[in-house]
């Protein structure tokens, strides 16, 4: 009485412990590969010519918030 207990079933443990870090790998990766993709074709873009410079700084906007998301959910 008073007291909080806390039940811990380890088939559960390590069941849920892949099924929340596989996703989460599987979305760096992901981000890994779109952030290398972007930056590269932002890259062309201002090799190409300097009048498309707006289109790069969107792509590297895009590649930025997208890291933010994916930072913030694993943080959560």
């Amino acid at each position: 009485v008073g007291s909080c207990q806390l039940l811990f079933n380890k088939f559960w443990g390590w069941l849920n412990f892949p099924m929340f870090f596989f996703p989460c790998l599987i979305m760096i990766s992901l981000y890994i590969k779109i952030f290398v993709v972007a930056t590269r074709q932002a890259q062309q873009i201002n090799t190409w010519s300097k009048n498309l410079a707006g289109a790069a700084k969107r792509e590297r906007k895009a590649a930025k918030t997208l890291g933010i998301a994916v930072g913030i959910y694993l943080l959560c």
